[in-house]
């Protein structure tokens, strides 16, 4: 008999690939009593739930899953000599694909890559070859709109030098990964000096940014990776570009954090969060720093998403030793502005943002040190109601997530940055 249980996380061997709940085919048209018909409004064996309808997020999914409940889980293997720095998501038509930057003693830093199948599945893996002395650090992974590909973005260092150059390829369901590029203006290549880089697919190109030097950095891209338009600027030094998102009316929004100017701050490390809102021309239609209720307050933004015609901001807020999960509601003039803080598990950040076609809100984060379940996946129905339902882990942060189109289930995935030798941990969860 195959039952599917719900779980608040699968517990798996680093030498098994996966452990998954086996639901037998669904609305075969078979007159057997005994053969599960999903959304018939009968529990059957092998369903978990069975409301008798095919709408996803409302507790009970097309699938008969729970919502928020586990499917499967992934432990993607490491040898003892090497550390996993950095985790990203990407879901594609048929699965999803991992990428996992790993530093070792002998290899540098690179990225490797694996594709799993809707049912957890280990399709291929592999890694991209780099010279030597070279390092290449990935930085995020952008699904094509049409979902056959991803675009990768990431810092090459090149023999040992400490600064990097913007590289960027793609990837797809197969393997296949396309020539690499070193991203160039006027015949210079773009130097990431520091920081991390983020983007966003669109129908003609890709918006990406980041930091250069101390200052926030976003461009546009063409279909051939070529530059359309870019800007630098600065709140205060150092600013970075977190997140991106190209909302539906092709406007660009940017988030990130800026450091506040230190006779402001009583000459304490106080960070802010901006947002802007770009035209698809690049011209600046609106910004603003993110509002704070005490002087001595930080607001570390993460990642921004679209609710309900309205920007959705992702990060914490902390005050002294306090540290609180936060989300911030905007319109697009960045006029109004609707807090809503994430405290039902003593959750501390927001490192990641989605939202289903449904509407309900996706938040990925993490936890304080102090607890002993430090990673988490809430449902929010909206903003600001509470939490719906929330998936924990065990160790580490969930900072990579990917909403599934195909099917109604999103995965979440990521590392613990401070513990070497901590294991990559990718699971399938109902939506």
């Amino acid at each position: 008999m195959n039952v599917c249980v719900r779980v608040p996380f699968c517990l798996v061997s680093l030498f098994v690939s996966a452990i998954a709940c086996d639901l037998p085919s669904q609305n075969d048209g078979s007159s057997d009593p005994n053969v599960s018909t999903c959304s018939d409004g009968v529990l059957a064996e092998g369903e978990a739930c069975d409301d008798g309808n095919t709408i996803n997020g409302d507790g009970c999914n097309s699938d008969c899953h729970v919502s928020g409940s586990t499917q499967w889980c992934f432990v993607l293997p490491q040898s003892e000599s090497t550390d996993l720095v950095n985790a990203q998501l990407a879901a594609l038509k048929d699965g999803v694909l991992i990428g996992a930057t790993t530093s070792g003693p002998s290899s540098g830093r690179s990225p490797t890559f694996t594709y799993l199948d809707p049912e957890g599945g280990e399709q291929w893996t592999h890694g991209i070859d780099i010279e030597q002395d070279d390092a290449l650090h990935l930085e995020t992974m952008v699904p094509s709109p049409s979902g056959s590909s991803v675009t990768l973005i990431g810092r090459l260092y090149v023999g040992g030098s400490q600064l990097s150059k913007v590289w960027i390829a793609s990837i797809d369901a197969d393997g296949v990964v396309g020539e690499p590029q070193l991203l160039t203006q006027a015949g210079e290549v773009l130097i990431a000096y520091t920081g991390a880089y983020t983007g966003a697919n669109t129908d003609d190109g890709l918006v990406l940014g980041g930091r250069a030097a101390d200052m926030g950095w976003i461009a546009k891209l063409g279909p051939t990776h070529e530059l359309v338009w870019e800007q630098t600027f600065a709140y205060d030094e150092p600013t970075a570009v977190t997140d991106i998102l190209v909302a539906s009316d092709d406007r660009v929004v940017v988030v990130g954090t800026t450091k506040l100017p230190d006779e402001a701050s009583n000459g304490q490390s106080i960070i802010r969060g901006f947002v802007r809102v770009h035209r698809a021309s690049g011209d600046v239609e609106s910004e603003r720093l993110l509002p704070i209720e005490a002087s001595e307050e930080s607001l570390d933004v993460r990642a921004v998403g679209e609710s309900g015609g309205k920007i959705l901001i992702g990060g914490n807020r902390s005050f002294g030793p306090e540290t609180t999960a936060q989300l911030w509601s905007l319109d697009f003039s960045l006029k109004q502005v609707e807090v809503t803080l994430i405290t039902n598990s003593a959750f501390s950040g927001v490192s990641s943002l989605a939202t289903t076609p449904e509407g309900t809100i996706l938040a990925a984060g993490f936890g304080s040190e102090s607890l002993p379940v430090a990673q988490a996946l809430w449902a929010i129905e909206a903003i600001p109601t509470n939490v719906d339902w929330t998936f924990s882990g065990q160790q580490g942060e969930f900072s990579a997530l990917a909403l599934s189109t195909k099917e109604p289930a999103v995965y979440a995935g990521g590392i613990d940055p401070a513990s070497p030798g901590t294991p990559l941990t990718v699971c399938k969860v109902s939506r």
